[in-house]
């Protein structure tokens, strides 16, 4: 989704802010979150080791955990009180959607349905691109 708008969003980082400004909070996890899609990247590559993609999954817990708080709290309630309901709704709408599939991969990763894994692993790829 994010490509779509490549050309005309300024992905630069401030340089001004201090380390613990909610901006720069967000970039960090934002990073975070790209080494873990490294790692979902690697795995899907190779047949499915359960111990593997449990610690995927705790990692990926912990940043869900995280950073959705701190966006509905801090951002979308922001967005919000300064008239910007439209965004604030579809993001709400996209974080439980990926939060429901992470739980659902982990459930079938769970219940050892290997042959239902696989969809779900690309899937789990595709909405962490999101």
């Amino acid at each position: 989704m994010m490509l779509l708008f490549d050309e005309v969003m300024d992905t630069s980082r401030p340089t001004e802010l201090p380390p613990d400004h909610p901006i720069m909070c967000y970039f960090r996890e934002n990073d975070d979150m790209r080494e873990l899609l490294k790692e979902v990247e690697n795995l899907i590559q190779f047949p499915v080791i359960k111990n593997q993609w449990y610690e995927l999954y705790d990692k990926l817990d912990l940043w869900w955990k995280l950073h959705l708080p701190r966006k509905q709290n801090q951002l979308y309630s922001l967005l919000e009180k300064k008239g910007f309901t439209r965004p604030t709704t579809t993001m709400w709408v996209l974080d439980d959607f990926v939060r429901d599939e992470l739980k659902e991969n982990r459930k079938c990763l769970m219940m050892e349905m290997k042959k239902n894994l696989l969809p779900h692993k690309q899937v789990l790829l595709l909405i962490l691109l999101i």
